[in-house]
């Protein structure tokens, strides 16, 4: 591997940890509001479909379930983006744990949506389960990949 090789391969896995750690924070802000909405979905999403029930919790649920829908959307588009950067870090850890908390992430969604359709159901606990693992594998790539402050070899700008 040539020393630019080296040089933009260390700048994303680089750009990999700033995302992860992005996706990180807004989990645990995710988390942290998902905490305070037991038994607030609109009665109207009871029973409906899982889109239908994101779009009623949208549109008419409390502030709180908004942000936290809307959030958690957002969540899934970063855990996409992570995955994407850790494709092209080609490092095979990086791509299992990321592609481990997209998955996680977007089962976490699923759950959410199922949640305002059925609140009583193991939708909530489904999701702070899947949450609780993407938080795990992000972590794990915050500790394993190399950190900005690794030297670039001589001669690499």
């Amino acid at each position: 591997m040539s020393n630019t090789d080296q040089h933009t391969s260390l700048r994303l896995i680089v750009g990999l940890r700033r995302t992860a750690f992005a996706t990180v924070a807004v989990l645990l802000v995710e988390y942290g509001f998902g905490l305070f909405l037991f038994g607030t979905t609109p009665k109207s999403a009871h029973g409906t479909t899982l889109f239908a029930a994101f779009g009623i919790a949208i549109a008419s649920g409390p502030v709180t379930l908004i942000i936290h829908a809307l959030l958690g959307t957002a969540v899934v588009l970063g855990g996409i983006m992570s995955l994407v950067r850790a494709i092209e870090t080609r490092v095979p850890a990086m791509v299992v744990l990321n592609a481990l908390a997209a998955v996680a992430i977007v089962l976490a969604w699923l759950a959410g949506s199922a949640t305002a359709s059925d609140p009583m159901g193991p939708g909530g606990r489904v999701m702070g389960i899947m949450t609780g693992i993407a938080i795990l594998a992000y972590a794990i790539v915050l500790f394993t990949a190399p950190r900005a402050s690794t030297r670039v070899p001589a001669g690499v700008s």
